[in-house]
């Protein structure tokens, strides 16, 4: 009787809040206490902001000359605004900055995967295990690992990229180009995810995601100093090749087995080779992204959403310095193909995306230093591991956003207004 009468009066609502809070309660508790144990990868990146926040409220220049390439200090390297916001942190020792930090990354990770279900349309309360889904993989990831111990602001991109996909669903496309401009003030290559707008045809915000970069980016400029902005192109020039650290991108890959390098012992050391794989890697994103243009006016919104996920990918497989811990921003790719519109006609790309989420849950060896026993031989390739999951993940994402290019039937689009994706056509 008592649970016919939960059942009537929404009781099971009940029980999916409970089973989303201990959840979320546990993933939390058990990343923050992680993050914020000394020790290890402890405030490894997170140091560089702070210093440079430090030196904002000491009255000193936020970046420091650098002239030798070979010697990189690897500092802070991008616009003034993270700094910004972090001078109240900058404050305190870097240990206590660093636990708070590590507790912001933490709420917005769960703040991502919440916004990502919202604008995939996942019920939360009516069907939570694909929300439980979402916040288990999000967590249990090795680069969310990486991300949280290192302290960078990989994980402030994905949050921002997650509202990006809200303003997708609801089409505010001025808003979508805003929170772009932010995520590239933040790291500087995010402004490339302007791409999404053209493929929506929605040129006037892309123009306007421009402007915003360019107009707060001047503010920021003129609080700190315009002398600033000379010293921080040509640090961006000195840090856009890192060829000691492994890259996870197609230039990365190609420099990273078929050249001598300091890294790995290459397969083959052959620069004609090494530049085909370049040729061909850079090729078959273009080709993607070519593709996803094409076919954009004739997708549904799920095939949309894949569409913005691929242009996140795109931007970490094609950045020349390409770190392991910037694939948290594959978590949207990643949850979209393990939660696809028809179930019935994604069981295949459901099961390749879990055997990708699989690979990249499992510590590999692309951190520097990489182990002497994986530089050599067979085991030189676990160092690629993050790259050909990667790349795997984006030829899944590609085939289900473009599958249907030369189809004459248009799928029809639902608006905000739609309940979930369970009406989109099945084709």
């Amino acid at each position: 009787m008592s649970f016919k009468f939960l059942q009537t009066m929404g009781g099971s609502r009940i029980l999916c809040v409970m089973l989303l809070f201990l959840a979320v309660r546990c993933l939390d508790s058990s990343a923050y206490h992680s993050a914020a144990s000394p020790g290890g990868l402890f405030s490894v990146d997170f140091a560089p902001a702070y210093n440079a926040a430090a030196r904002l409220n000491a009255g000193k220049p936020l970046y420091i000359p650098e002239q030798n390439p070979a010697t990189p200090l690897y500092q802070f390297v991008s616009s003034p605004l993270l700094p910004i916001l972090l001078r109240p942190l900058a404050r305190l020792s870097l240990v206590q900055a660093t636990c708070i930090w590590a507790a912001v990354n933490v709420l917005l990770l769960t703040a991502s995967v919440f916004l990502c279900a919202w604008a995939a349309r996942v019920h939360l309360l009516d069907h939570p295990v694909p929300a439980l889904l979402m916040l288990f993989t999000g967590f249990r990831y090795w680069p969310t690992t990486v991300e949280l111990g290192i302290g960078n602001s990989d994980i402030v991109i994905l949050f921002l990229a997650s509202a990006i996909f809200v303003c997708s669903r609801y089409r505010r496309w001025f808003l979508f180009a805003f929170l772009v401009a932010l995520a590239a003030l933040t790291k500087t290559w995010m402004i490339g995810a302007l791409f999404y707008l053209i493929v929506r045809r929605q040129w006037a915000a892309a123009f306007a995601g421009v402007g915003f970069f360019a107009v707060i980016g001047a503010l920021l400029f003129a609080a700190v100093g315009w002398g600033e902005f000379p010293v921080l192109c040509h640090l961006t020039q000195l840090y856009s090749a890192q060829p000691l650290i492994v890259s996870n991108s197609v230039a990365g890959f190609a420099h990273l087995y078929f050249r001598e390098n300091g890294i790995i012992s290459p397969l083959i050391d052959n620069p004609a080779l090494s530049s085909a794989v370049f040729i061909a890697g850079y090729g078959f994103l273009v080709v993607g992204l070519a593709a996803i243009w094409l076919r954009a006016p004739r997708m549904n919104e799920w095939e949309l959403n894949v569409s913005l996920s691929l242009t996140f990918l795109a931007l970490i497989l094609g950045c020349p310095v390409s770190h392991q811990y910037y694939y948290v921003l594959a978590l949207p790719l990643l949850w979209l193909l393990l939660i696809p519109a028809v179930p019935a006609r994604g069981r295949l790309l459901q099961a390749a995306a879990f055997i990708i989420y699989i690979a990249l849950s499992i510590p590999s060896p692309s951190l520097n230093p990489v182990p002497p026993a994986d530089q050599h031989g067979i085991r030189s390739l676990g160092v690629g591991v993050t790259f050909f999951a990667g790349l795997l993940l984006w030829a899944c994402g590609l085939f289900a956003a473009v599958r249907g290019l030369w189809a004459t039937s248009i799928a029809r689009t639902p608006d905000s207004s739609d309940g979930d994706y369970s009406n989109l056509n099945d084709r």
